[in-house]
């Protein structure tokens, strides 16, 4: 039901556990993660299919992580600076939870290592302005399945020039003249999505609309 019953946890492995990987347990709730600090090698963490409903703590600092995965696990509470101690995080997964807000204090800052960013299948509505400052190598961004009615360009202008995929599948777009600047730069970002709205233009795929279709 936790990672231990004392202050640290795989006393003994300090030099060599290198992942951590648990899945469809039921009985875990929450974890410390602060019991991880000693882990020195320590590069993946992938959790998935276990109902821990809350993050309510920080990672601690480990320099070696790159990978963290936690998906389907209820998680509808995060920590205002749950993963910035991770300052080589190269891959988060944080798919199909129930997050409605995502901060920019959650990720390390600056995130240079971050590729490749996935928060599909939660609750969010909107992102916050300054969500993708300082990401130099953020590539890939998995959006999908949220309740997202716009894209913000003050939002995204950070990182726009330089993601290869956006996968935002799955919100309900309202394709106005808010989101008609996204159309400059089709041709070098893989784009997946669909406007809902207005009912003209429900159904369309965003990547082969024109500028001429966005109006308001």
């Amino acid at each position: 039901m936790a990672l231990t019953d004392s202050d640290l946890a795989f006393e003994g492995l300090e030099n060599s556990l290198e992942e951590i990987i648990a899945t469809s347990t039921q009985y875990v709730t929450t974890w410390d993660w602060s019991q991880l600090r000693n882990l020195k090698k320590l590069w993946a963490i992938e959790v998935d299919n276990i109902g821990m409903h809350t993050l309510d703590n920080e990672f601690p600092h480990l320099q070696y992580m790159s990978l963290l995965k936690i998906s389907s696990a209820k998680i509808s509470f995060l920590h205002p600076d749950a993963f910035s101690g991770l300052p080589n995080l190269t891959v988060l997964i944080f798919k199909q939870n129930e997050i409605s807000k995502f901060k920019r204090s959650m990720l390390p800052d600056p995130a240079n290592k971050l590729h490749h960013l996935d928060l599909s299948s939660n609750l969010l509505e909107t992102l916050p302005e300054n969500m993708f400052k300082s990401m130099p190598n953020l590539r890939e961004l998995y959006l999908g399945h949220n309740k997202l009615l716009t894209l913000n360009e003050e939002t995204f202008s950070p990182v726009i020039k330089k993601l290869q995929l956006l996968v935002l599948t799955g919100n309900a777009f309202q394709c106005d003249c808010r989101m008609r600047w996204i159309v400059g730069y089709f041709t070098h970002l893989h784009l997946e999505g669909e406007c809902e709205q207005p009912p003209p233009m429900r159904g369309k795929t965003l990547r082969y609309l024109k500028d001429i279709d966005f109006y308001c």
